[in-house]
């Protein structure tokens, strides 16, 4: 009710929340839509670790073309990582379903620190832990890996992947993304987008990738990907 939205948004007010900005949908139609100074519906927020959202939906279009399998080991696409080194058998058994589900070798959310000019190598040169798969643990490294896999795969960024279903909902084409230091889309941390379009995406993946009868997305694999595993 228009009483009970009133009473919500009060709340964040009351409270002395830093808010930026609050919208509401009911059957994927927005229903309310409000904006603190000096924010507004074009201001294109950075989505930080919301971000991880984006890779992972390019991840599950490219796995339905048929251009990789969740199962694939990760070094298969860094050959070059391969030639000359020694590279510790957990990491060899990593798998694009492990680095999807926070389930890397790696015991902390990043190995950037030494690196911060070569972030694909630290993936490479880290201190891996444990055997992959078996515990979780937030490694945003992981999501960075995945962005430039899809990179390598289709010679484009993750958005890229993602324009034909952003055409399809309302997307607008100004939506970007921070750059790693090697000229890659920073999917772990890096969209800016308006509320407006994180809403339209948001609304998409709830719907597990249908919009209006179409089936944008693959289903199976968004069921898959927002399921307790």
């Amino acid at each position: 009710s228009s009483r009970a939205t009133y009473r919500y948004v009060k709340a964040f007010v009351d409270d002395n929340l830093a808010m930026h900005d609050v919208l509401i949908l009911r059957h994927g139609k927005l229903i309310y839509e409000g904006y603190f100074r000096p924010q507004d519906e074009n201001f294109q927020h950075r989505l930080y670790s919301c971000s991880k959202s984006f890779v992972s939906v390019a991840i599950g279009c490219l796995e339905q073309q048929g251009l990789l399998s969740l199962d694939d080991p990760i070094v298969r696409y860094f050959p070059e990582k391969m030639a000359g080194r020694t590279v510790d058998e957990y990491l060899r058994e990593t798998t694009i379903r492990d680095l999807l589900r926070m389930a890397s070798p790696y015991t902390r959310g990043g190995s950037y620190d030494g690196y911060m000019d070569a972030w694909e190598e630290s993936f490479f040169t880290d201190e891996v832990s444990h055997v992959p798969g078996t515990a979780y643990s937030y490694c945003t490294t992981g999501t960075t890996i995945l962005c430039y896999i899809i990179r390598k795969i289709t010679g484009r960024d993750f958005l890229d992947v993602l324009r034909p279903a952003f055409d399809a909902i309302g997307v607008g084409e100004d939506i970007f993304c921070v750059e790693s230091p090697e000229g890659v889309q920073w999917g772990g941390s890096g969209v800016c987008a308006t509320p407006r379009d994180f809403a339209k995406f948001a609304n998409l993946c709830m719907h597990y990738g249908n919009h209006e009868g179409r089936q944008l997305l693959p289903e199976k694999y968004m069921r898959e990907a927002t399921s307790r595993q």
